[in-house]
């Protein structure tokens, strides 16, 4: 089983070496990112679960949420915060957040939520079709391009592109 590529935004070193010491290092793989460019490139390598620390950075922390959504809409959002700060977590959820977890939290119920949040981001994603499928698929729009329904062969390609397009991809 591939590790569970976490990105962790907007935390301390101090957080991150705590969190490296309490993971599994077949299981998990951390990326730190601080930087919109440094999240735009680890979302392009390729992120399941991402970890943002709303305690400071709030409204920048929402915008990150709705930027994470939109390049990657299957990558499942969880974000720490401060007890008693419903206001941000009913923000958070709306900007696309898969859960939070309040301060102080226990590093196991972390991991539960951040193993849940990936068990979702699998749950949706669509299962690729086989080459044989896709081949079969190209047989059948040439019989109907051959057949002078050349707009009927492009609409079945269209269909079944559709039905399987990857939407982890999207804004790329």
């Amino acid at each position: 089983m591939d590790p569970i590529r976490i990105m962790i935004i907007g935390f301390g070193i101090d957080f991150q070496n705590q969190f490296k010491a309490h993971m599994l290092p077949k299981k998990y793989m951390v990326f730190n990112a601080e930087t919109e460019k440094e999240i735009t490139v680890h979302l392009q390598e390729g992120v399941d679960v991402a970890l943002l620390n709303m305690t400071e950075m709030e409204q920048v922390g929402l915008l990150h949420l709705t930027r994470i959504k939109r390049a990657r809409p299957r990558v499942q959002s969880i974000c720490a915060i401060p007890s008693g700060k419903v206001k941000l977590s009913i923000a958070s959820m709306k900007h696309g957040a898969f859960d939070e977890i309040q301060y102080p939290f226990s590093w196991s119920v972390l991991f539960e939520k951040i193993n849940a949040a990936y068990a979702q981001k699998k749950k949706l994603q669509k299962p690729k079709r086989s080459i044989w499928k896709r081949i079969e698929d190209h047989i059948i729009a040439g019989g109907l391009a051959q057949e002078g329904g050349r707009n009927m062969a492009i609409d079945w390609l269209d269909k079944t592109n559709k039905n399987t397009k990857d939407d982890d991809t999207a804004g790329s």
